[in-house]
């Protein structure tokens, strides 16, 4: 991990200004130091970048960080959605970053949240799991159809299926 990190520092520090400036580098970056276990980098070019730009995509890795202290992230993030309360992504960072705070009925509020404004199959699964582990198995079942419908792109017609007594 050292050398994969000292050779992505090195690899980043030889490109060009202008290509470290541009979002996607910056995201690939931090996932990249992410993947090398180096969260604090990955974190402070996420969080400039956010603050500088608001970009999607890093917005959602951010909600990946694992830092030792995870209410540092999470008081970062719930200050951009303050700015934004209505951005899907915004609210799903929220809701990662305060499962890894181990604030469940706050990331569940986030969760739902975030799936009332933009569908989609992580965050249904994510709360299926959640709900799930709460021991909510019916309502986790109804996330997990609607996680599995949402991969699938779309709702499959499938005949009632009725039962013969014998």
């Amino acid at each position: 991990e050292r050398a994969n990190q000292s050779a992505l520092e090195k690899t980043w520090s030889d490109l060009p200004r202008a290509v470290r400036k541009l979002p996607q580098s910056i995201v690939t970056y931090a996932r990249a130091a992410m993947a090398c276990k180096d969260h604090p980098s990955a974190e402070r070019a996420l969080r400039e970048l956010i603050d500088d730009t608001s970009d999607a995509a890093a917005i959602r890795l951010y909600g990946e960080l694992v830092l030792p202290d995870p209410l540092v992230p999470l008081e970062r993030a719930e200050g951009w959605l303050r700015k934004r309360p209505d951005d899907p992504d915004r609210l799903s960072t929220c809701a990662r970053l305060c499962l890894r705070a181990e604030l469940f009925g706050k990331a569940r509020s986030y969760l739902e949240a975030s799936l009332a404004r933009k569908p989609n199959a992580e965050s249904s699964l994510l709360l299926a799991e959640l709900l799930e582990q709460m021991g909510e198995h019916e309502v986790a079942s109804g996330w997990l159809r609607q996680a599995a419908g949402q991969a699938v792109g779309r709702r499959l017609n499938v005949p009632r299926v009725r039962l013969r007594r014998l």
